[in-house]
């Protein structure tokens, strides 16, 4: 209906569907990230009962520190120096608030192995 209403141009539809140069339609991309964010879901869940839940929402801050790095990898993307210290201002304090949960035991207690599995599926979100 958009498309006959003439609010979405064609050239967007074709820009997914169509392949450039005899290569592989940009669909593709589409499905990698699904299935990326599908992976990066599942270990999440898989983590969750032995995480607790502020913990869970601090490591899910990991996620835009992976986002820069693959950025900076994939793409040659660059950041400012002011960028850059402030993904290190959240990383500290992820770090500084997940490190005390490890120090308690009790029912509600983290399992340090989980936790740095969770922080590390946030790689598959990125994608």
């Amino acid at each position: 209906a958009l498309l006959r209403a003439g609010v979405i141009p064609r050239c967007q539809l074709e820009f997914v569907w169509r392949s450039r140069d005899g290569g592989m339609p940009y669909l593709v991309f589409f499905i990698v990230a699904a299935l990326g964010d599908t992976l990066g879901d599942t270990i999440g869940m898989i983590c969750t009962p032995y995480v607790s839940g502020p913990v869970h929402s601090l490591l899910s801050n990991c996620t835009p520190m992976f986002i820069a790095a693959l950025s900076i990898l994939v793409l040659h993307k660059r950041y400012s120096l002011m960028q850059c210290a402030s993904l290190l201002g959240v990383l500290s304090a992820v770090v500084l608030g997940v490190l005390p949960s490890f120090e308690k035991a009790g029912s509600g207690s983290t399992r340090p192995f989980f936790a740095i599995v969770l922080g590390g599926s946030c790689i598959f979100n990125a994608i």
